[in-house]
Protein backbone atom coordinates (compact mmCIF):
# COMPACT_ATOMS: atom_id res chain seq x y z
CA UNK A 1 0.00 0.00 0.00
CA UNK A 2 1.24 3.50 -0.86
CA UNK A 3 2.64 5.10 2.28
CA UNK A 4 1.72 8.79 1.96
CA UNK A 5 -1.42 10.34 0.51
CA UNK A 6 -2.38 13.96 -0.13
CA UNK A 7 -6.12 14.65 -0.15
CA UNK A 8 -7.02 17.89 -1.89
CA UNK A 9 -10.27 19.04 -0.33
CA UNK A 10 -9.57 17.03 2.79
CA UNK A 11 -11.86 19.06 5.04
CA UNK A 12 -14.95 17.91 3.13
CA UNK A 13 -17.10 14.90 4.03
CA UNK A 14 -15.35 12.39 1.80
CA UNK A 15 -11.96 13.85 2.69
CA UNK A 16 -12.59 13.21 6.38
CA UNK A 17 -13.93 9.70 5.82
CA UNK A 18 -11.04 8.78 3.53
CA UNK A 19 -8.49 10.25 5.95
CA UNK A 20 -9.81 8.15 8.83
CA UNK A 21 -9.82 5.02 6.67
CA UNK A 22 -6.26 5.55 5.46
CA UNK A 23 -4.89 6.31 8.92
CA UNK A 24 -6.42 3.08 10.17
CA UNK A 25 -4.35 1.34 7.47
CA UNK A 26 -1.16 2.96 8.75
CA UNK A 27 -0.90 5.46 5.90
CA UNK A 28 0.39 9.01 6.39
CA UNK A 29 -2.23 11.55 5.33
CA UNK A 30 -1.80 15.16 4.33
CA UNK A 31 -4.84 17.24 3.44
CA UNK A 32 -5.50 20.67 2.02
CA UNK A 33 -8.16 22.63 3.88
CA UNK A 34 -10.32 25.60 2.94
CA UNK A 35 -12.76 27.31 5.29
CA UNK A 36 -12.75 24.48 7.82
CA UNK A 37 -10.04 22.57 9.65
CA UNK A 38 -9.56 18.82 9.81
CA UNK A 39 -11.38 16.96 12.57
CA UNK A 40 -8.95 14.02 12.27
CA UNK A 41 -6.00 14.87 14.50
CA UNK A 42 -3.44 12.60 12.81
CA UNK A 43 -3.78 14.44 9.49
CA UNK A 44 -1.20 17.06 8.51
CA UNK A 45 -3.24 20.05 7.29
CA UNK A 46 -2.24 22.50 4.58
CA UNK A 47 -4.43 25.62 4.19
CA UNK A 48 -5.04 26.21 0.48
CA UNK A 49 -7.46 28.43 -1.42
CA UNK A 50 -8.16 26.48 -4.61
CA UNK A 51 -9.99 29.42 -6.15
CA UNK A 52 -6.80 31.50 -6.25
CA UNK A 53 -3.40 31.00 -7.85
CA UNK A 54 -1.13 28.39 -6.29
CA UNK A 55 1.82 26.22 -7.28
CA UNK A 56 0.77 22.57 -7.22
CA UNK A 57 4.28 21.44 -8.17
CA UNK A 58 5.84 23.15 -5.16
CA UNK A 59 3.23 21.64 -2.86
CA UNK A 60 3.85 18.12 -4.18
CA UNK A 61 7.60 18.64 -3.83
CA UNK A 62 7.10 19.58 -0.16
CA UNK A 63 4.71 16.75 0.73
CA UNK A 64 6.18 14.08 -1.57
CA UNK A 65 2.97 12.01 -1.72
CA UNK A 66 2.63 8.62 -3.35
CA UNK A 67 -1.02 9.37 -4.15
CA UNK A 68 -2.95 12.59 -4.68
CA UNK A 69 -6.74 12.44 -4.35
CA UNK A 70 -8.64 15.42 -5.72
CA UNK A 71 -11.84 15.43 -3.66
CA UNK A 72 -12.48 19.17 -3.66
CA UNK A 73 -15.49 20.77 -5.24
CA UNK A 74 -18.59 22.91 -5.06
CA UNK A 75 -21.27 20.33 -4.32
CA UNK A 76 -24.18 22.79 -4.06
CA UNK A 77 -25.69 22.24 -7.51
CA UNK A 78 -27.74 25.46 -7.44
CA UNK A 79 -24.71 27.50 -6.32
CA UNK A 80 -22.77 26.09 -9.29
CA UNK A 81 -25.57 27.35 -11.52
CA UNK A 82 -25.17 30.85 -10.04
CA UNK A 83 -21.37 30.86 -10.24
CA UNK A 84 -20.20 28.55 -13.00
CA UNK A 85 -16.84 30.33 -13.14
CA UNK A 86 -16.05 29.30 -9.57
CA UNK A 87 -17.35 25.78 -10.20
CA UNK A 88 -15.13 25.45 -13.27
CA UNK A 89 -12.10 26.64 -11.31
CA UNK A 90 -12.67 24.17 -8.46
CA UNK A 91 -13.76 21.19 -10.57
CA UNK A 92 -11.44 21.65 -13.54
CA UNK A 93 -8.77 24.33 -13.38
CA UNK A 94 -7.30 23.53 -9.97
CA UNK A 95 -7.69 19.80 -10.57
CA UNK A 96 -5.77 20.02 -13.85
CA UNK A 97 -2.87 21.73 -12.06
CA UNK A 98 -2.55 18.88 -9.58
CA UNK A 99 -2.91 16.27 -12.32
CA UNK A 100 -0.15 17.90 -14.36
CA UNK A 101 2.14 18.22 -11.34
CA UNK A 102 1.67 14.54 -10.49
CA UNK A 103 3.04 13.27 -13.81
CA UNK A 104 6.09 11.13 -13.14
CA UNK A 105 5.96 11.75 -9.39
CA UNK A 106 2.83 10.12 -7.92
CA UNK A 107 -0.57 8.59 -8.68
CA UNK A 108 -3.51 10.94 -9.26
CA UNK A 109 -7.18 10.26 -8.52
CA UNK A 110 -10.05 12.57 -9.50
CA UNK A 111 -13.35 12.10 -7.66
CA UNK A 112 -16.20 12.69 -10.09
CA UNK A 113 -19.97 12.44 -10.04
CA UNK A 114 -23.07 10.59 -11.24
CA UNK A 115 -24.70 13.84 -12.44
CA UNK A 116 -23.11 13.73 -15.89
CA UNK A 117 -26.09 12.50 -17.94
CA UNK A 118 -29.64 13.66 -18.65
CA UNK A 119 -31.26 10.81 -16.72
CA UNK A 120 -32.94 9.33 -19.76
CA UNK A 121 -31.95 5.78 -18.92
CA UNK A 122 -30.75 3.80 -15.91
CA UNK A 123 -27.42 2.23 -15.04
CA UNK A 124 -25.23 4.15 -17.47
CA UNK A 125 -21.80 2.72 -18.24
CA UNK A 126 -18.42 4.44 -18.43
CA UNK A 127 -18.57 4.31 -22.23
CA UNK A 128 -21.94 6.06 -22.51
CA UNK A 129 -21.58 9.63 -23.87
CA UNK A 130 -22.17 12.25 -21.20
CA UNK A 131 -25.06 14.72 -21.48
CA UNK A 132 -24.81 17.23 -18.62
CA UNK A 133 -27.92 19.21 -17.67
CA UNK A 134 -26.43 21.82 -15.34
CA UNK A 135 -23.29 23.79 -14.49
CA UNK A 136 -22.21 21.34 -11.81
CA UNK A 137 -22.27 18.48 -14.30
CA UNK A 138 -20.65 20.50 -17.09
CA UNK A 139 -17.73 21.52 -14.91
CA UNK A 140 -17.23 17.99 -13.59
CA UNK A 141 -17.13 16.70 -17.17
CA UNK A 142 -14.54 19.37 -17.94
CA UNK A 143 -12.57 18.34 -14.86
CA UNK A 144 -12.48 14.72 -15.99
CA UNK A 145 -11.28 15.65 -19.45
CA UNK A 146 -8.67 18.16 -18.30
CA UNK A 147 -7.13 15.86 -15.69
CA UNK A 148 -6.96 12.93 -18.11
CA UNK A 149 -5.36 15.18 -20.74
CA UNK A 150 -2.84 16.57 -18.23
CA UNK A 151 -2.01 13.10 -16.90
CA UNK A 152 -3.11 10.09 -18.98
CA UNK A 153 -2.52 7.84 -15.95
CA UNK A 154 -5.23 9.64 -13.97
CA UNK A 155 -7.88 7.47 -12.31
CA UNK A 156 -11.38 8.99 -12.43
CA UNK A 157 -13.94 7.51 -10.04
CA UNK A 158 -17.56 8.52 -10.58
CA UNK A 159 -19.64 8.04 -7.46
CA UNK A 160 -22.49 9.14 -5.18
CA UNK A 161 -21.86 8.70 -1.48
CA UNK A 162 -23.65 9.14 1.82
CA UNK A 163 -22.84 8.81 5.50
CA UNK A 164 -21.98 10.80 8.58
CA UNK A 165 -21.49 14.46 7.75
CA UNK A 166 -19.59 17.18 9.57
CA UNK A 167 -20.62 19.88 12.08
CA UNK A 168 -20.64 22.45 9.29
CA UNK A 169 -22.05 20.22 6.57
CA UNK A 170 -24.86 17.70 6.92
CA UNK A 171 -25.18 14.89 4.42
CA UNK A 172 -28.37 13.63 2.79
CA UNK A 173 -28.58 10.76 5.26
CA UNK A 174 -27.88 13.14 8.19
CA UNK A 175 -30.86 15.27 7.19
CA UNK A 176 -33.08 12.24 6.74
CA UNK A 177 -32.04 10.77 10.08
CA UNK A 178 -32.62 14.04 11.94
CA UNK A 179 -36.14 14.34 10.50
CA UNK A 180 -37.01 10.75 11.35
CA UNK A 181 -35.67 10.97 14.90
CA UNK A 182 -37.65 14.17 15.46
CA UNK A 183 -40.81 12.39 14.35
CA UNK A 184 -41.27 14.83 11.47
CA UNK A 185 -42.58 13.94 8.00
CA UNK A 186 -39.71 13.32 5.59
CA UNK A 187 -40.35 14.15 1.95
CA UNK A 188 -38.10 12.19 -0.41
CA UNK A 189 -38.11 12.10 -4.20
CA UNK A 190 -39.89 9.03 -5.52
CA UNK A 191 -38.88 9.80 -9.12
CA UNK A 192 -35.13 10.41 -8.54
CA UNK A 193 -32.98 7.27 -8.70
CA UNK A 194 -29.33 6.73 -7.82
CA UNK A 195 -26.80 4.08 -6.79
CA UNK A 196 -25.30 5.38 -3.53
CA UNK A 197 -22.47 3.91 -1.50
CA UNK A 198 -21.59 4.59 2.15
CA UNK A 199 -18.45 6.67 2.64
CA UNK A 200 -16.63 4.06 4.75
CA UNK A 201 -17.06 1.52 1.94
CA UNK A 202 -16.15 4.03 -0.76
CA UNK A 203 -12.98 4.89 1.15
CA UNK A 204 -12.06 1.21 1.20
CA UNK A 205 -12.66 0.88 -2.54
CA UNK A 206 -10.56 3.97 -3.25
CA UNK A 207 -7.63 2.31 -1.46
CA UNK A 208 -8.22 -0.93 -3.38
CA UNK A 209 -8.32 0.89 -6.71
CA UNK A 210 -5.04 2.65 -6.03
CA UNK A 211 -3.42 -0.60 -4.88
CA UNK A 212 -4.53 -2.15 -8.18
CA UNK A 213 -2.86 0.68 -10.14
CA UNK A 214 -6.03 1.43 -12.09
CA UNK A 215 -6.24 4.35 -14.50
CA UNK A 216 -8.97 5.71 -16.73
CA UNK A 217 -12.65 6.06 -15.83
CA UNK A 218 -14.54 3.74 -13.47
CA UNK A 219 -17.89 3.88 -11.70
CA UNK A 220 -17.39 3.28 -7.98
CA UNK A 221 -20.87 3.35 -6.49
CA UNK A 222 -23.47 1.04 -5.04
CA UNK A 223 -24.64 -1.93 -7.06
CA UNK A 224 -28.33 -1.30 -6.31
CA UNK A 225 -30.45 1.30 -8.13
CA UNK A 226 -32.92 2.88 -5.73
CA UNK A 227 -35.17 5.96 -5.51
CA UNK A 228 -34.49 8.50 -2.80
CA UNK A 229 -37.92 7.68 -1.37
CA UNK A 230 -36.97 4.00 -1.18
CA UNK A 231 -33.59 4.92 0.28
CA UNK A 232 -35.19 7.00 3.05
CA UNK A 233 -37.62 4.18 3.82
CA UNK A 234 -34.79 1.62 4.02
CA UNK A 235 -32.77 3.99 6.23
CA UNK A 236 -35.71 4.39 8.60
CA UNK A 237 -36.13 0.63 8.81
CA UNK A 238 -32.40 0.12 9.42
CA UNK A 239 -32.51 2.57 12.34
CA UNK A 240 -35.72 1.19 13.80
CA UNK A 241 -37.60 4.43 13.07
CA UNK A 242 -41.10 4.98 11.70
CA UNK A 243 -41.06 4.25 7.96
CA UNK A 244 -44.51 5.83 7.62
CA UNK A 245 -42.93 9.24 8.22
CA UNK A 246 -41.35 9.00 4.76
CA UNK A 247 -43.65 10.56 2.16
CA UNK A 248 -43.11 10.70 -1.62
CA UNK A 249 -42.19 13.96 -3.31
CA UNK A 250 -41.43 14.69 -6.94
CA UNK A 251 -38.51 16.60 -8.42
CA UNK A 252 -40.65 18.81 -10.65
CA UNK A 253 -42.42 20.21 -7.59
CA UNK A 254 -39.25 21.10 -5.69
CA UNK A 255 -38.62 24.51 -7.29
CA UNK A 256 -34.89 23.94 -7.65
CA UNK A 257 -32.85 26.41 -9.69
CA UNK A 258 -30.75 23.93 -11.65
CA UNK A 259 -32.11 21.07 -13.71
CA UNK A 260 -31.43 17.65 -12.19
CA UNK A 261 -31.42 14.28 -13.95
CA UNK A 262 -34.18 11.99 -12.74
CA UNK A 263 -31.97 8.92 -13.02
CA UNK A 264 -28.34 9.09 -11.89
CA UNK A 265 -27.79 5.35 -11.49
CA UNK A 266 -24.41 3.99 -12.55
CA UNK A 267 -23.41 0.57 -13.80
CA UNK A 268 -20.52 -0.74 -11.70
CA UNK A 269 -19.91 -3.85 -13.81
CA UNK A 270 -16.54 -2.65 -15.14
CA UNK A 271 -15.02 -2.14 -11.68
CA UNK A 272 -16.64 -5.30 -10.33
CA UNK A 273 -14.99 -7.35 -13.07
CA UNK A 274 -11.58 -5.85 -12.30
CA UNK A 275 -11.88 -6.39 -8.54
CA UNK A 276 -13.49 -9.80 -8.87
CA UNK A 277 -16.69 -9.16 -6.90
CA UNK A 278 -19.82 -6.96 -7.06
CA UNK A 279 -19.88 -3.60 -5.35
CA UNK A 280 -22.01 -3.26 -2.18
CA UNK A 281 -25.79 -3.07 -2.26
CA UNK A 282 -27.91 -0.74 -0.12
CA UNK A 283 -28.07 -3.16 2.80
CA UNK A 284 -24.27 -3.40 2.96
CA UNK A 285 -23.91 0.38 2.84
CA UNK A 286 -26.52 0.93 5.54
CA UNK A 287 -24.74 -1.65 7.69
CA UNK A 288 -21.54 0.39 7.33
CA UNK A 289 -23.11 3.46 8.93
CA UNK A 290 -22.98 4.29 12.63
CA UNK A 291 -26.11 6.39 13.02
CA UNK A 292 -27.52 3.86 15.45
CA UNK A 293 -24.78 4.87 17.88
CA UNK A 294 -25.68 8.55 17.76
CA UNK A 295 -28.24 9.94 20.20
Amino acid sequence: MNARWLIVGGSGMLGHALSASLIARGIQVWATTGNHSMAVSQVASIPLDLSSDFDAGTLLHQVKPDVVVYAAGLTDVDKCESNETLARRLHAGAAREFAAASVGTCRFLYISSDHLWDGARPNVAESDPVHPLNAYARTKVTGERMTLQANPETLVLRTNFFGRGLPWRKSLSDWMTDCLRAGEPLGAFADAHFTPIAMPLLSDYIARCMSSNLSGVYHCAGSERISKFEFATRLAGRLGLDEKLVVPRFLADAGLKALRPLDMSLSTRKLAEVLGHPLPNISASLDALSYENVA
